[in-house]
């Protein structure tokens, strides 16, 4: 019911509801950090984030793409370095976020460091590179790509 409230913008209610819960478990409190984060309200997505009993990756992700969302590239960085496990997704989200504020070579820099380069990482930055008119990277990461998708295609084109 709180991510019904939540997806019908109604945070409000959501909010009263998930404070009635005993012990709210990860799936609760991620719906709500995204709830506000999703509305502008990225204090409160953070206060919720920090009053978290128990982190795991994906609301770490969560805050990291809430930063990314409302532009605050730093903010995202400094968690996205305190956390302990980063999985392929926390990856590309900074790597998103490096693009979206145009500093292709921050997200160079975090893409070589990143242990396993998935599809969706190398896309971002393939991008990233194609949109600020650097093509010969750009073609440099989609030779590295194996399997070539639509959206890879597109991106090139």
């Amino acid at each position: 019911m709180v991510a019904g409230f939540v997806n019908s913008c109604d945070l409000s209610s959501a909010w009263k509801l998930f404070e009635r819960i005993p012990n709210p478990n990860a799936v609760s409190w991620v719906t709500m950090l995204c709830g506000f984060a999703r509305h502008g309200n990225i204090v409160e997505a953070r206060k919720l984030f920090d009053r978290m009993p128990c982190k795991n990756v994906v609301s770490w992700n969560a805050m990291i793409a809430a930063y990314v969302q409302d532009l605050q590239i730093d903010e995202a960085v400094k968690l996205f370095k305190e956390m302990s496990y980063k999985d392929c997704v926390s990856w590309t989200t900074i790597i998103n976020g490096y693009v979206r504020v145009g500093k292709l070579d921050e997200a160079h820099k975090i893409y070589n460091q990143m242990p396993y380069k998935d599809i969706a990482a190398k896309t971002a930055l393939m991008s990233g590179l194609i949109q600020n008119g650097r093509i010969d990277e750009a073609s440099q990461v989609f030779s590295q790509l194996g399997k070539r998708d639509a959206i890879c295609w597109n991106s090139m084109i």
